[in-house]
């Protein structure tokens, strides 16, 4: 799944939480990680990771993970700016791009893949 790429949208602030959510424990690990896990899971080897608040944090985090990331420098003007970074950040051979949410650990493997797969069979 070469030319399928992952974005995972991990800028918030976490107001409403009044902790970064992202660097929960979750599972054995924290909630991007288990994020970032099922994506690699699903196939999808190609993972950009869109960083704001907590960046430092959560990238020493996924330092041991195979995922680039990025930082958006508007992060505080919406989650928009953080998926206009991330597809900007895409190499031109990319042909699809599925997008997470940081925060969102229970989307199944399976779902991710099955997606995946509807796409390639779709021509």
């Amino acid at each position: 799944m070469n030319d399928v790429w992952a974005i995972v949208l991990a800028a918030g602030m976490s107001t409403r939480m009044g902790t970064q959510k992202l660097l929960l424990p979750f599972d054995g690990k924290t909630i991007v990680e288990k994020v970032v896990e099922n994506i690699l899971k699903s196939g999808i080897v190609n993972v950009v990771v869109v960083l704001g608040a907590n960046s430092v944090e959560i990238t020493e985090v996924l330092k041991s993970w195979p995922v680039q990331t990025i930082w958006n420098e508007n992060f505080r003007e919406g989650m928009h700016t953080s998926v206009i970074s991330g597809v900007n950040a895409l190499p031109e051979n990319a042909k699809a791009v599925m997008i997470f949410l940081g925060d969102q650990p229970f989307i199944p493997v399976n779902v991710s893949a099955t997606v995946v797969e509807a796409w390639k069979d779709s021509g």
